[in-house]
């Protein structure tokens, strides 16, 4: 990629409709205008797929050349580490006749902001859907060190591919801070973000990190369901006031025929906590909130769970007994206090005796069955043998049953103690 020298001049005045940037990209037609630039369709050749081409104009903006051009850089080297298949990808970035350019994957489909001047309001489970996308996006710039500063509606677009599934993906990083960086961009009185969408803390010029981004995403999803935002005024000075000072409102206050279940109510208000204390800890803690929210909105009984913040962090104390939680909600963990268990012998569960009970009472039955075959042939032989004196030689020799009396002879598997049933039993009880 190439280096990016810091020039004061401004560059000659270039028409970017069919030209073709570093011998690569050919521009086609200007997709938006911003405060940084202008992006356009471009084709990437040889592997002609269309690209999102941003150039900085600095022609189109007050400030320095030098601090736009170096939030150019920070966006660059930023989104480049960002691989998150809901954030807009980077593929290349350099300089051309003396203008700076980035490459950026195209996204075909509209704005979050289109969408809503279109429709006013979308429903339910859809902005909890987008809000979920975008939590996936910040969670990957969080872990970098990088804060967005500038969430809202025209920085997230939405992927509508014939036969694909919607998919939100944010854009423009350029006006993110790295939370490890010392560098402050307001320090030169410059107020960087949109005043409608700004965290309290922004607006104040302290230390952001990402609840600053949690509580700018709170306000996109307060537009997304009634179709307002949550603090108006006459003016961007009364705006910044009412985000800093201003209570939160409910989403029926700007909306009254909106309903939600009270768990997305509440996760939506935590998002707008004035002090960052009291909102989500991190992305992830919004996360399941908002997991917990779709569950809601798809089942009734999981919209009975009731949701509570301690220390940042999400907790359910309570649940419907009915209610499928780990089906719904598998990245929340539901943790309840079970009751003390005295010491008591460990008795093993009938699916681990099952298989050597089996095993004993086969070998018991084959056992039975042979000890009565011998005495069958025993009893079969002694009937054939002759009659004969008995001596006094016989006289201590075992008697079998039923040779003196042929009416009392006992069938193999009767009771009277035949080894035959008595093993049959013995194999069968245990």
């Amino acid at each position: 990629m190439a280096d990016f020298p810091h020039r004061r001049g401004s560059p000659p005045s270039l028409t970017w409709v069919g030209q073709r940037v570093g011998e690569r990209y050919e521009v086609h037609r200007q997709l938006a205008k911003g405060g940084m630039g202008r992006v356009f369709l471009a084709v990437q050749h040889p592997l002609g797929r269309d690209v999102a081409l941003k150039v900085l104009d600095p022609n189109e903006n007050a400030s320095p050349t030098a601090q736009y051009e170096g939030r150019f850089f920070r966006e660059a080297s930023t989104l480049a580490k960002l691989h998150d298949p809901h954030t807009v990808r980077v593929y290349d970035y350099g300089s051309w006749n003396g203008r700076l350019y980035l490459v950026m994957e195209y996204v075909e489909g509209p704005s979050l902001r289109a969408l809503l001047r279109e429709e006013g309001r979308i429903g339910p489970q859809r902005a909890v859907r987008i809000a979920r996308h975008v939590v996936s996006s910040l969670s990957e710039a969080h872990a970098h060190g990088v804060v967005h500063r500038d969430l809202k509606p025209g920085n997230i677009l939405l992927s509508q591919r014939v036969g694909q599934p919607e998919r939100a993906k944010v854009v423009d990083f350029g006006l993110v801070k790295e939370s490890r960086s010392s560098l402050e961009l307001t320090s030169s009185g410059l107020l960087l973000g949109t005043p409608k969408y700004m965290s309290p803390e922004q607006i104040s010029g302290e230390e952001v990190d990402g609840r600053s981004d949690i509580y700018s995403l709170g306000v996109v999803l307060f537009k997304m369901l009634t179709g307002k935002a949550p603090y108006t005024a006459s003016s961007t000075a009364g705006l910044l006031h009412a985000h800093v000072n201003a209570p939160v409102p409910f989403l029926t206050d700007r909306c009254p025929e909106l309903q939600v279940p009270d768990m997305l109510e509440w996760t939506v208000r935590t998002m707008l906590a004035k002090s960052r204390q009291d909102r989500f800890g991190d992305v992830g803690e919004l996360e399941a909130a908002l997991d917990a929210c779709d569950a809601a909105l798809r089942d009734p009984a999981i919209a009975k769970l009731s949701l509570t913040l301690v220390d940042g962090r999400v907790v359910v104390p309570a649940m419907v007994s009915d209610a499928s939680i780990s089906q719904l909600l598998p990245p929340m963990e539901i943790v309840e206090e079970q009751p003390e268990v005295p010491d008591t012998p460990v008795v093993p569960s009938s699916s681990s005796v099952a298989f050597p009970v089996f095993i004993i009472a086969s070998l018991a039955l084959i056992l039975g069955a042979l000890m009565a075959a011998v005495v069958i042939v025993a009893l079969v032989m002694s009937q054939q043998r002759p009659s004969e004196t008995v001596g006094p030689a016989d006289l201590d020799a075992p008697v079998l049953p039923g040779l003196l009396d042929p009416e009392s002879q006992t069938q193999p598997g009767e009771e009277s103690g035949s080894p035959g049933k008595g093993a049959d039993e013995r194999g069968a009880a245990e």
